[in-house]
């Protein structure tokens, strides 16, 4: 007999459902198993035998418990065991056969869907941190911030405050060292990403540098060329991601970004130098 029939018949020997014919069979392969084997089958039969739950709620009739103990002393007298048997039994309802074999089947039914829809549960919760930790990078640094990451011609360079004191905001731009070409004209990309700046009703301004490090005027005659502009609100905050892209004529050469602030006189309050 198959270790895993033998442990079936245990099972059904633990809950007294072994028909006469079928215990035997059992004794038998009991008997014959390994002391390991043995042991192991004992451990379950206990485990089974003390479990409630397969069981009927029914009160006892009169007299059943001295009409157990006799069956058992009798079991005990006429068959030879190596171990003792947990709870040998004489024969039960049939009825009462189907429920435990109902009940334990229910049993396993239960515990592979549950097992089933853990996994499930996990394996969507870790899709849903994802997703979010997506959408929070979205919303932190921009939709191309993984790209820029990971692209050997990115370069990011750091906004240097022209006075500390006055101005404390923080400001990094990430750009592709490659321009695009456009007869004489190449245009450079990138993602500048602010924070910390304060609150104003008019825009921050981010305009060309000269090599000099000189303002860039803009065409019709303007003081400067701007290449970005952004706003903070107290509401939203100043954590801002802009995306710039900065044009220069082939035989003009670009020094670098400054932000000008709102107010008179339009004030450069820091720079960013390539």
């Amino acid at each position: 007999m198959k270790t895993q029939e033998l442990l079936e018949l245990a099972a059904l020997d633990a809950l007294g459902l072994l028909e006469e014919h079928e215990r035997d069979e059992f004794d038998r392969a009991f008997r014959a198993a390994p002391p390991a084997l043995q042991a192991q089958i004992r451990r379950e039969q206990t485990r089974i035998a003390k479990d409630d739950t397969l069981l009927p709620e029914v009160d006892a009739p009169l007299g059943l418990k001295a009409k157990v103990l006799a069956t058992w002393r009798e079991a005990m007298t006429s068959r030879k065991w190596t171990l003792p048997p947990i709870l040998p039994s004489s024969g039960v309802s049939p009825v009462w056969r189907m429920a435990a074999v109902g009940s334990l089947a229910a049993v396993i039914v239960m515990g592979v869907s549950f097992l089933y829809i853990k996994g499930e549960f996990e394996r969507y919760s870790t899709m849903a941190h994802e997703i979010a930790k997506k959408e929070a990078e979205v919303k932190d640094f921009g939709p191309r911030l993984e790209s820029d990451l990971f692209n050997v011609n990115v370069t990011k360079v750091h906004f240097v405050a022209v006075d500390n004191k006055s101005c404390k905001g923080e400001a990094t731009l990430m750009f592709d060292t490659r321009p695009k070409i456009e007869g004489n004209r190449k245009t450079y990309a990138g993602q500048l990403h602010c924070r910390r700046f304060s609150p104003s009703p008019v825009d921050y301004k981010v305009v060309l540098l000269d090599k000099d490090g000189k303002l860039v005027p803009g065409a019709s005659n303007e003081p400067m060329s701007v290449v970005g502009q952004f706003r903070v609100n107290a509401e939203e905050g100043s954590a801002l991601n802009l995306r710039i892209t900065i044009t220069v004529e082939e035989n003009h050469g670009v020094g670098g970004l400054a932000i000008v602030g709102p107010g008179e006189g339009t004030p450069i309050l820091g720079k960013i130098m390539l």
